[in-house]
Order: C-alpha cells, then sequence, then structure tokens
C-alpha cells in the first residue's frame, strides 16, 4: 500500500494496481480525493488523528452512501507520541459507534501500544519501521526497529490465535477434568478408623487426588458414623456409612452433579 496525497499521486498508484487505499491523517477531509479513491471501488483505509468524531462520522456516511468499504485507524498525529496521547479507548468507540474494522496507527515508537490494542480488539496495525536508531530521518523516533517488528508479529499472531479461540467455562475440557482430578482433594482419614467412630475435623481431612467423596463437602460428613472402618490416608467413600447415611450422601453428589449438568446446558449461569 502506499498514502497518496494528490490526484496524480492516486492515478499513478492505481495505475501500478495497489490493491486498497490508505489515507492519513492530513487527508480524510479532502473530497476530490477520497471521491477519486472510491471510483475504483477498492477499500480505503483512514487515519484519524487530525479530526474529531463529528468529521469522522461525515466521512462515514460518505463511505457508506456509496457502498465503500473502508477501516478506521484511531491514530495521534505526534511523533513521537506518548502513551499518555495514545488513545486505545477509541477503538471500542469506533466499533460501537461504526461497527467497522477498527485499528491503530501508531507513531510511539514501541511496540506496547500495538499490543494493546490487539488486546483491545484491533484488526489492523501500522506502525513506522527503521532499519536502525542510529539512522537519520524524522521518522527514526515513532518507529520501531526490524527486531521489534518481528516481535509485533509474533504477539498480532498470538493474539489472533486466542481471538480465535474463545474458551467454554460452563464445561471442562478433558485436560482441565484430568487436572480437576490430580490437584482436587477428597476426603481421607487422619488416622486407622473403626466402625461406630464418629467423624470430626480430628480424624478426616482433604487430601488429594479428587478421587472420592469431594473435599469441599467435609462439613456435610461431620458427626456421622461410620459403618467399616477406614485406614490412614485411605478415602473416605459412600460405602463406609449405614444406609440411611448413604442416601443423603449420594443424593448430595447427584446434585451437585445436576448443577454441572444446569450449567451446562445453561439454565445456571457461569461464573
Amino acid at each position: 500500500l502506499s498514502s497518496p496525497f494528490s490526484l496524480k499521486a492516486i492515478k499513478l498508484l492505481e495505475r501500478i494496481g495497489v490493491p486498497a487505499w490508505k489515507i492519513g491523517s492530513g487527508e480524510v477531509l479532502s473530497k476530490r480525493m477520497l471521491d477519486a479513491m472510491k471510483a475504483t471501488n477498492k477499500s480505503i483505509i483512514l487515519s484519524t488523528g487530525m479530526s474529531d468524531m463529528n468529521e469522522i462520522s461525515m466521512i462515514v456516511e460518505d463511505l457508506k452512501s456509496s457502498n465503500t468499504n473502508y477501516a478506521l485507524m484511531q491514530c495521534t498525529s505526534s511523533y513521537p507520541s506518548s502513551f499518555e496521547e495514545v488513545g486505545l479507548n477509541v477503538i471500542q468507540a469506533y466499533k460501537d459507534k461504526f461497527d467497522c474494522v477498527c485499528g491503530l496507527s501508531d507513531h510511539s515508537g514501541t511496540i506496547w501500544p500495538s499490543l494493546g490494542a490487539l488486546a483491545h480488539g484491533a484488526e489492523l496495525i501500522e506502525v513506522h519501521v527503521t532499519m536502525s536508531r542510529d539512522m537519520f530521518g524524522p521518522d527514526v523516533s515513532s518507529s520501531i526497529t526490524m527486531e521489534e517488528m518481528s516481535k509485533l508479529v509474533e504477539g498480532a499472531n498470538a493474539f489472533y490465535s486466542m481471538r480465535q479461540n474463545p474458551v467454554d467455562k460452563s464445561t471442562l475440557s478433558d485436560h482441565q477434568k484430568k487436572m480437576r482430578q490430580l490437584f482436587m482433594k477428597s476426603i481421607v482419614a487422619r488416622a486407622d478408623l473403626n466402625p461406630g467412630d464418629i467423624l470430626s475435623l480430628d480424624n478426616i481431612t482433604e487430601k488429594k487426588p479428587a478421587n472420592g467423596i469431594p473435599g469441599h463437602l467435609i462439613s456435610h460428613l461431620l458427626g456421622k458414623t461410620l459403618v467399616k472402618p477406614v485406614c490412614r490416608d485411605e478415602t473416605v467413600s459412600v460405602d463406609h456409612f449405614s444406609e440411611n447415611d448413604k442416601a443423603e450422601i449420594r443424593a448430595m453428589l447427584e446434585h451437585g452433579q445436576n448443577t454441572e449438568e444446569r450449567v451446562k446446558q445453561g439454565s445456571i449461569k457461569s461464573i
């Protein structure tokens, strides 16, 4: 791509065959140039660093009236621009107001605003690049190095991958189920216990893994009487209790499973 600054440049770039147009912040109100670009039926990317929201709304209405595909770039026309000037919030404001592709045209000379923009849903990133910060020129202080550009591309690919793979917290993956069993706890005996012993915090506790009655239910077992012996560090199971207690514990466990199932079905909102 190349940003034209005259009608002559538009004709030249059209002959060359640019696939889309990029308009610098100082040209977005140049109606003759905008009309010439629209006439090519190519997409237009607009930097908005020198325009307020009213002007941007006017430009967007003009583009929509001709069914032109467009994207808006939040931009700060300061070289270099400080972090306080970047305005990441504007990206979401454009998305909300115009429902269009949005991005960031950054002049900070670092990769941080671009990475922050990607985290805020930016779909396009534009930066200035220099072969070396020891070079001379007006853009060097606003540019990132080729090494930093490589890191930025790596970050952009990472953010894209994360956005394309949302996590559903209403269900657990098979891996998370295995991790849950490994790292959560079950109720176990602190010492050798015999039939007739009454459970208390002195003789039962919670330990990994989660292969028995869940540890967080320990308070529900306090005061219950064993009908079978339990060895030290052995998992306490439903079978160690009387029939009445078994029914109560099974109902409690079933209630927990039903709750998980209702979360999966969407009748209970997961957090």
